[in-house]
């Protein structure tokens, strides 16, 4: 049992350090759209950065698909236009219905003079703007979904992995999305 134990703490405290060194990804989210910005490995010879940044806004009803009018980026408490309409038209840009792929936003890493982003959409011939502010999150706290998985894997115990778990979810779910 002590043997169990000291290994879940181990794994616990080597999870921490790696989240600890790990960039802080970008989240945004209203209440139809969610963007996500975060790094990814470089294709090599494509990409001119190691870890180029990329993000997903994503509509978030079920429903419907909007008609994107614009994606405006909150700089400088000024917002400015970030896509021409045919970059967000369905099958003609980046955009598939549901989610339009941002390459170029953060591409050189995240910049802290952009604040947020406001997107303008036609849904059922009306017009609906909504906007949200970024924030920063670490690895620790963005994804805890894969925790139990490495844990019921690396012990004998998948009970204690599932009590580890729903804990770190309870603690993320009420205090940290606020801060």
């Amino acid at each position: 049992m002590m043997l169990f134990l000291l290994s879940g703490l181990l794994l616990l405290l080597a999870w921490f350090i790696f989240s600890a060194f790990q960039p802080a990804i970008i989240i945004g989210e209203s209440d139809n759209w969610k963007a996500a910005y975060k790094p990814r490995k470089g294709m090599d010879g494509v990409d001119t950065e190691r870890y180029p940044w990329n993000g997903k806004i994503t509509w978030q009803n079920a429903g419907s698909e909007p008609e994107i009018e614009s994606v405006d980026l909150l700089t400088d408490n000024n917002y400015q236009n970030k896509y021409m309409k045919t970059d967000a038209e369905k099958g003609g840009g980046n955009f598939d219905g549901k989610t339009l792929t941002d390459y170029e936003t953060f591409y050189n890493d995240p910049d802290n003079s952009i604040k947020g982003m406001r997107i303008t959409w036609l849904e059922n011939g009306k017009k609906h703007t909504e906007s949200f502010k970024f924030k920063r999150k670490k690895a620790l706290v963005r994804d805890t979904t894969s925790l139990p998985l490495i844990l019921s894997t690396s012990t004998q115990a998948p009970d204690t992995s599932l009590v580890l778990y729903v804990s770190l979810k309870i603690w993320y779910d009420t205090g940290v999305q606020r801060m």
